[in-house]
């Protein structure tokens, strides 16, 4: 693994912690200005669709873009510190304040309270809500110990943030003056865990996959604040695709066998058998990038003029899928981070927004959901094979086929839409 050269690393905590570094010596991050002006124009529609990060060995990887926002005012105006341990205290003591301004929710200085009206739903998904920030805050206290370690996987700090959006979105989706006020904290903590793990994909500390997982959650987050916030979120409307001619029927008996996989009802979008002398899956790598260039990161998206802002927040983000499942392919880091980690998510989220985007326009939501049943394929049948090498739990093996059973029933309505 490439080794970056004056590297201190630090921990940009989402809660606003100062930076860890190691036992030795007291940490400190990059300058960052201590404001953040929003841009005087509109970022250029390719700014939206940043290239991919390439890989080489015994070089660390750059990111040459910065992917824009829709609300680059919402961002953690971190404080500066000069280097010097005298400052030093006063430096955590003006971080710690501006958090506690900046995220009074997520810190629990704004404490969640049942109201008079609340009914029995509402009490049981404000106590959810009330534990997922217990987790959350958990995670900082964690990541703060210098036990924990350089490598602490993103992928848990991710989800915690993922289950806090999902609850309160349910609690106060109608309620915009009471939903607003906690996406604009969770885009801002998004913003803050981007910024932390860019720094340490270029300092190979994280495989750059881990870059385009953070920017996607990100827009995820923005997308409800900006339905929050606007009208103009609307989905496309066109007329379906007509039907193709219908395939034989998988036996009954099949769907639901307990020592075999469920079959497939598209048996043709698949790759071929791997070659058995592709050590490093270079011919593997070949075929996938052939048979699935959306996935590959040559998404061919595009932001046309008519285009709302919510519309170019899921393109960005679907772009951001197809360049994180294009490293995952890299295999560089196989050893090192488990890819089971995040491609489920990844499927599921491209899936969202597909739906979102195109899911009344069959002709251009078919191509990308036959590329995404290509990779749940081949995800499932690593994962087959890491299950019979007990690399992994039985679970993760069942997870694995659910996710390609789902991405077909999504490919089969959109194929015999009416």
């Amino acid at each position: 693994m490439p080794k970056s050269t004056n590297w201190v690393w630090a921990t940009v905590i989402g809660a606003g912690s100062v930076l860890a570094a190691p036992p030795s010596s007291k940490g400190h991050d990059e300058p960052l200005p201590a404001t953040a002006p929003a841009p005087k124009e509109a970022p250029p529609n390719e700014a939206w669709f940043p290239k991919k990060i390439e890989y080489q060995k015994g070089k660390d990887p750059v990111i040459d873009s910065t992917v824009p926002s829709v609300f680059p005012n919402l961002v953690f105006a971190r404080p500066t510190w000069d280097g010097k341990d005298e400052h030093y205290d006063a430096f955590q003591k003006d971080l710690e304040a501006l958090c506690d301004r900046l995220w009074p929710r997520m810190r629990g200085n704004i404490a969640l309270k049942i109201g008079t009206t609340d009914n029995e739903l509402q009490r049981l998904l404000k106590a959810q809500l009330n534990q997922e920030l217990l987790g959350y805050r958990n995670f900082i206290v964690f990541e703060k110990m210098d036990w924990s370690g350089p490598r602490l996987s993103p992928v848990p700090f991710f989800v915690c943030l993922k289950n806090i959006q999902t609850t309160v979105l349910e609690l106060w989706t109608k309620h915009p003056q009471e939903l607003v006020p906690w996406l604009k904290e969770l885009v801002t903590v998004a913003k803050e865990r981007e910024r932390y793990i860019r720094v340490r994909v270029e300092a190979s500390v994280f495989p750059p996959q881990y870059f385009h997982y953070a920017v996607r959650h990100r827009f995820k987050t923005e997308t409800e604040l900006w339905k929050a916030t606007s009208i103009n979120a609307q989905r496309d409307e066109t007329r379906p695709a007509p039907k193709d001619a219908p395939r034989a029927k998988p036996a009954g008996s099949e769907w639901l066998a307990d020592k075999k996989r469920p079959p497939s009802l598209f048996p043709d979008i698949v790759l071929p058998p791997p070659e058995k002398n592709d050590p490093d899956w270079k011919i593997r790598r070949a075929q996938f990038a052939k048979r699935c260039p959306r996935l590959n990161g040559n998404t061919g998206l595009k932001i046309e003029d008519g285009d709302s802002t919510a519309q170019k927040l899921l393109k960005a983000r679907l772009h951001q899928g197809a360049l994180e499942t294009h490293q995952l392919w890299g295999q560089f880091w196989e050893g090192e981070f488990r890819t089971l980690d995040t491609r489920p998510d990844c499927l599921n989220d491209m899936l969202t927004v597909l739906d979102e985007l195109w899911g009344k326009e069959p002709k251009r939501l078919i191509p990308w959901l036959k590329e995404l049943l290509v990779e749940a394929k081949e995800f499932e049948r690593y994962a087959e094979l890491r299950a019979e090498a007990r690399a992994i739990r039985p679970s993760e093996l069942n997870q694995a086929t659910r996710h390609r059973l789902k991405i077909e029933g999504e490919l089969w309505k959109a194929k015999n839409a009416k």
